[in-house]
């Protein structure tokens, strides 16, 4: 009993941000010693419930020593650990399932801790990359102001919205992200790093660069998104999208000069 206590609560007590908070995700990782416990009293309880106290029989080399021979386990017992082992196997199906890849991992993280921020942001991303978008907007919606969790995971909700043609919105969220990345530079601190500020606000003019109408006001702000964050490959392979883009289009222009494309 000491050993299960000690290793079901001890371990489980000091990462649940009960006695300290100290900011740890529940995960597999965080209960391998509880589980031992656990496993530890299991074994005790078939002990006692299923399987029958020792007999004892004399030695018949030695009648100052005694044998011992234990019963076999009850059916009761039997029947239980196979069911045990049956649910277990199950679960086991069911989790290699859900990690067969990121969005069905998220996915099922979503369905069982909806409200947790990092699982919205994680979520939204791949349905995002699967283009559903719809999906995306609502799971992200929640943490979509920069004042919520970040302009960072603003960042992402006003693509979505981009590409569900909804710029009118992602226009109001990217202008409250800059007065926030604004406000965070003021601040400072070890959480506002110049560096990470700069490379939010540089994925941030990206998107605002494909909300604009014009190529001139698109090449703009691409411009200066690479120049805030040279080390951004994302803003640097859009710019150089843009740039091929403009270079197909004035070759279309030269070949077809009655097209006003420019």
């Amino acid at each position: 009993l000491t050993a299960f206590f000690a290793f079901l609560f001890s371990p489980f007590l000091l990462s649940s941000n009960i006695l300290v908070v100290v900011g740890l995700m529940k995960a597999d990782r965080v209960i391998y010693l509880p589980l031992l416990g656990f496993c530890m009293m299991e074994a005790l309880l078939f002990k006692v419930f299923f399987l029958q106290a020792a007999q004892t029989q004399p030695n018949n080399n030695n009648n100052n020593r005694q044998s011992f021979t234990k019963r076999p386990l009850h059916w009761v017992g039997y029947l239980l650990f196979m069911l045990q082992l049956g649910l277990l196997t199950a679960k086991l199906h069911e989790r290699n399932h859900a990690w067969s890849n990121s969005l069905s991992l998220w996915l099922n993280a979503y369905a069982v801790n909806p409200r947790s921020h990092h699982t919205m942001y994680n979520c939204g991303y791949e349905l995002s990359l699967k283009q559903r978008y719809e999906e995306a907007e609502f799971v992200l919606r929640p943490i979509g102001n920069p004042r919520v969790d970040g302009p960072s995971n603003t960042f992402v909700y006003v693509m979505v919205l981009y590409n569900l043609q909804r710029c009118d919105e992602a226009l109001v969220y990217m202008d409250e992200a800059k007065a926030v990345l604004d406000e965070k530079r003021a601040s400072g601190g070890v959480r506002n790093l110049p560096h990470m500020l700069d490379r939010t606000e540089s994925n941030l003019l990206v998107a605002r660069a494909h909300c604009a109408d014009e190529i001139a006001e698109k090449g703009r702000l691409m411009y200066e998104a690479v120049q805030l964050d040279q080390s951004n490959p994302y803003a640097v392979q859009q710019a150089k999208a843009l740039m091929d883009r403009i270079d197909t289009l004035k070759k279309l222009q030269e070949k077809s000069p009655h097209l006003k494309i420019f």
